[in-house]
């Protein structure tokens, strides 16, 4: 374990050098990623809102089914008074 820890102190610096160019990189090419980020935050605002709406009216096609149900079940309770 000790071998572990020494390789992993000696290759820190390297490894966060190889982290603060990919970082510069990143930065470079900020704009274009902040639209990017922009352009995928709106899909899924819009696709959120889709969701959304399939399941009220899915919620609303339930609602309408026990409806029915009950109204089946209480005709055929009326009908067995009769």
């Amino acid at each position: 374990m000790d071998k572990h820890a020494q390789f992993n102190r000696a290759a820190k610096p390297y490894v966060d050098a190889k982290k603060l160019l990919t970082q510069n990189e990143n930065f470079k090419h900020f704009d274009e990623i902040a639209a990017l980020y922009d352009t995928a935050k709106e899909n899924v605002a819009i696709a959120e809102a889709k969701e959304a709406e399939e399941e009220a009216k899915r919620l609303e096609e339930e609602k309408a089914e026990l409806e029915r149900r009950k109204e089946e079940r209480a005709a055929k309770k009326a009908s067995k008074k009769k």
